[in-house]
């Protein structure tokens, strides 16, 4: 999970969520987030993967991840 600026209006953070849990659905996600934490700060979006991207050292990184949100809108 990490936190990004509403794409308009900067001054709004919101919470996102990739997610690897081939057994899940997102809603069995939301439903677990809901038991622990507030539903304000629930993330939105949430986006499911088949596999995180990772770079050449194994580490994840924001600027690998956020392309994966641009490509869900685009579908």
């Amino acid at each position: 999970m990490f936190v990004t600026s509403d794409t308009e209006n900067e001054s709004v953070t919101r919470l996102r969520a990739v997610v690897v849990a081939p057994d899940l659905t997102r809603g069995d996600v939301i439903d677990a987030l809901r038991h622990l934490i507030d539903p304000a700060f629930l993330p939105r979006p949430l986006l499911m993967v088949d596999a995180l991207p990772r770079n050449a050292l194994g580490k994840v990184t924001r600027s690998a991840v956020l392309p994966l949100f641009e490509r869900d809108q685009k579908h």
